[in-house]
């Protein structure tokens, strides 16, 4: 709720009464640290509610690890509940004491390392959970995010349900919950959920179908009626989720008390039910915990001046700090601590806050983002530690009941109020440090290679035609680049290639041309002439009767033989433009090197993008406005889209039943013979196409399928969206309008794909987000382009170098060098930026066939 808030300088501050000094105790750090204050405040309280002021607090998760192990070594808890997906964290303990390793199971659940499991801080619970199969994991967050849910959930649940000898199930029943489910994690909006009453009722009979049958195994399979609950449970939580966000997007907001009234129901299902003779250990933030925001003072100037200048700090595109209040920020939300406290009985709730005196918060890796701790006013909790000279402390509240002074465990906001009746405890650091990603390390120096490049332009032979993504590399290696939309290439050739070497350049309908090396001469300018190839739709239905959809299915059949299924390192270009009307916001080009630990396997993207590590070895760039604030932008997107990783797209089953293939007929690339596909999403969502909120209204596109193998060489995709009225006045800032705006939104996607050593992989990617503004006052036209290019420049499938560092918090602060980026492999830019050619606008879906 209030975890983001956090930033102010030292201010003079009106004095008031210190806090009770009898209530606070100074801890001796360690290791390990003293808790015995700790667990005579805790006594007979069977739940311990951990909090913390933000997610980043390097120092309090260290705190936290070291409570958890005191807590079940010496007091006797056994079940650690996470702030986190209910199933994920439940499959994520099956995993455990089967002997897996427990690191990457809590990764699978606990946000995929965005927080928590992806800190060093965090790491030493993993090996602790390991040795001590007594301690037990769960959670009881009822937002879906593990991609344990996502994978596993409902096959599990429909096994079970299949025990039930009175109720007869058919496959095609659960194939709305998929996509529901689908939707629910990847942020969908449920949009024919809503607007559609076939698909409504449908989810309603499914969910009472399941509900029922759940019942029986119950009822007949005793074995079975511990999990029987936990999935009635299960779905309560998931189907309120869904109805939750169903209303958000039909009415705009959000209820602010739902997500913690579903997770007090989940917690105390498990306090009660699952584990009704186990003490818990609830771990979460500070802001869920709290028995009550209603004692807070609202009109405390004091906190209200901190407030105002935080809000002077944060981007141009937030609320002005003058229109902000106190009781705007803390009204209408009601914790999940006090919905836990009303379900038991007095005493059997210990919540322990955290707060801090100085220092920062943040993540090392991005040292732009961190936060400093704001000095505390007078009369706060924090300066009472420091005067008595506490380096770690902790405040049992239950002592001074009624005494109010300023503390800041909520967010770092120093506020008035009786602590008291917000926690039981309080928990101090006097230096607060931000978290240290995993395998966090610094970018070496960077070589510069010797070589000479070698410009050129691809036309039609026939038609003078510039012909763009038309690939362009030395023959039998992945070194190579890509033409540009208007033909236009430049390719760098390293000096260790001979002359005898060959210059081949390819492109789908077009036939291909070898050029010797020994025949170009240094600075010559090439004009490659490619004569295009007819379709021989006939031919192919002479030679393989296949119907599009099935040479589809065995595109999808084959993905794991001819995709790279070990792990594999790469190097890359990456360039990201950001242009709104003439106006460049973002410019920037970067050499990455990329290390894949799985492979390019199916949906391993959504499963775990984070074992996927990049390295920046050069970053040029130029940026404006909120861009300033960023590192780089958001690299990842283009594996998030791509259909070979990825599930939201035809080539995945369940999807695939949502789309209409069409033949178009047959191409040639490198020699071989490809089948063209045409696809259109007959239901366009979260669960069919890889854009989440907003719905598309259309998305079709096209697929490029070896006739041989049936490997994906080219993927292609045209994305649409309603026109929309934007109002939100953040979001008209930040583009810099002056009032409401009517949106057209589009979006470009390509995928091409190179073979070597019979194994294929990403060639090149574009990403091309066009939206046009038309001002409702004065009728302007605006223009705003996204676009993303990534062209691979060398492979290495043998032996892999090996990077730590995640793809998502891939940071560019290297030192620059100039002449790097003469002997670096790049994309040409373009004079304007245009969306790749072969694709036109969706027309209305084609029927099922």
């Amino acid at each position: 709720m209030i975890l983001w808030l956090g930033l102010l300088p030292a201010q003079a501050q009106v004095p008031l009464p210190a806090p009770p000094t009898a209530a606070l105790t100074c801890l001796s750090p360690g290791p390990p640290p003293s808790f015995a204050a700790i667990g005579r405040a805790i006594g007979g309280a069977r739940v311990v509610m951990l909090g913390e002021q933000t997610h980043q607090d390097a120092a309090t998760l260290e705190a936290k690890v070291a409570l958890v192990r005191y807590l079940h070594d010496s007091l006797g808890f056994t079940v650690l509940a996470f702030e986190a997906d209910m199933y994920g964290a439940d499959r994520a303990d099956r995993a455990i004491h089967a002997g897996q390793p427990a690191l990457p199971a809590l990764q699978a659940f606990l946000y995929n390392k965005r927080i928590w499991s992806g800190t060093a801080e965090f790491e030493p619970l993993a090996p602790y959970l390991a040795a001590h199969p007594a301690l037990r994991v769960a959670g009881f967050d009822s937002q879906l995010q593990s991609e344990y849910t996502e994978d596993e959930a409902l096959p599990e649940l429909r096994r079970l349900l299949a025990l039930d000898c009175r109720t007869k199930w058919r496959p095609e029943e659960h194939f709305l919950a998929d996509e529901i489910l689908g939707q629910s994690i990847n942020g969908g909006d449920f949009r024919q959920l809503r607007q559609g009453p076939t698909d409504s009722v449908r989810w309603r009979q499914w969910r009472q179908k399941a509900s029922r049958s759940l019942a029986n195994v119950a009822a007949r399979v005793p074995a079975e009626v511990g999990r029987a609950a936990f999935w009635r449970q299960w779905l309560r939580s998931w189907a309120a989720e869904v109805e939750d966000q169903c209303a958000y997007f039909t009415r705009g907001r959000a209820n602010p008390l739902r997500r913690d009234q579903l997770m007090a129901d989940n917690l105390l299902y498990l306090i009660r039910q699952q584990y009704p003779r186990e003490k818990i250990i609830v771990w979460a933030a500070s802001s869920h915990i709290a028995a009550s925001y209603a004692p807070i003072s609202r009109t405390d100037t004091v906190a209200m001046r901190y407030l105002r200048r935080l809000r002077q700090l944060e981007p141009a595109d937030e609320p002005a700090a003058d229109t902000v209040t106190l009781r705007g920020v803390l009204s209408g939300f009601v914790p999940m601590g006090k919905y836990v406290r009303a379900g038991l009985a007095p005493g059997q709730v210990y919540s322990i806050a955290f707060t801090a005196y100085e220092g920062s918060y943040g993540a090392t890796i991005r040292p732009q983002e961190q936060k400093p701790v704001p000095r505390p006013p007078a009369g706060s909790l924090e300066r009472a530690f420091v005067a008595r000279g506490c380096t770690l402390g902790f405040a049992d509240l239950r002592r001074t009941p009624e005494a109010r002074y300023y503390a800041a465990p909520l967010g770092y906001l120093p506020l008035l109020a009786p602590w008291a009746q917000l926690f039981d405890g309080i928990i101090f650091t006097r230096t607060m440090r931000p978290v240290t990603p995993i395998g966090a390390e610094a970018v070496g120096p960077v070589a510069v290679a010797p070589g000479r490049r070698l410009p050129g332009r691809v036309l039609d032979a026939k038609t003078g035609a510039p012909v763009s993504f038309a690939s362009v590399g030395l023959r039998g290696t992945t070194l190579g680049t890509i033409s540009n939309t208007e033909g236009k290439f430049l390719l760098f050739i390293p000096a260790e290639y001979a002359a005898r070497d060959t210059v081949q350049v390819s492109c789908l309908g077009y036939g291909s041309v070898r050029l010797p090396l020994a025949r170009l001469a240094a600075g010559q300018e090439l004009a490659v002439k490619l004569t295009p190839q007819d379709h021989l739709l006939g031919e192919v239905l002479v030679k393989a009767p296949l119907s599009a959809a099935a040479i589809v299915a065995r595109a999808r059949e084959k993905l794991s033989v001819n995709y790279p299924q070990a792990a594999h390192s790469m190097q890359f270009f990456y360039r990201f433009k950001d242009q709104l009307g003439d106006s460049v916001r973002c410019r920037e080009e970067a050499a990455v090197d990329f290390y894949d630990a799985t492979g390019y396997r199916r949906g391993s993207w959504e499963r775990g993008a984070d074992t996927r590590f990049t390295q920046v070895r050069q970053l040029r760039r130029h940026a404006t406005g909120i861009y300033r604030q960023q590192d780089m932008s958001g690299m990842w997107l283009i594996w998030e889209r791509d259909p070979i990783l990825t599930t939201r797209n035809p080539l995945s089953e369940g999807p695939g039943s949502h789309f209409t293939f069409t033949r178009e007929g047959e191409t040639e690339y490198n020699g071989r013979t490809i089948h063209q596909i045409r696809f259109v999403c007959r239901k366009p969502n979260a669960f069919t196409t890889p854009y989440a909120y907003p719905s598309p209204a259309a998305f079709e596109g096209r697929l490029f399928i070896d006739a041989d193998n049936y490997a994906v060489v080219k993927y292609e995709a045209f994305t649409t969206w309603d026109t929309t009225t934007m109002r939100n006045k953040k979001v008209l800032r930040r583009f810099g309008f002056d009032g409401p705006v009517r949106e057209s939104r589009r979006a470009y996607d390509v995928y091409q794909y190179e073979q070597t050593g019979g194994l294929y992989y990403l060639k090149y990617s574009r990403h091309y987000y066009p939206s046009d503004f038309v001002s409702l006052a004065t009728g302007h036209k605006t223009r705003h382009v996204e676009a993303y290019d990534l062209l691979t420049t060398s492979l290495e499938l043998q032996q892999p170098v090996v990077l730590q560092q995640s793809m998502t918090n891939v940071v560019g602060k290297v030192p620059y060098r100039e002449e790097f980026w003469n002997s670096y492999q790049t994309l040409l830019p373009e004079e304007t930026l245009t969306a790749p050619t072969g694709l036109t606008a969706p027309g209305p879906a084609a029927p099922p066939k």
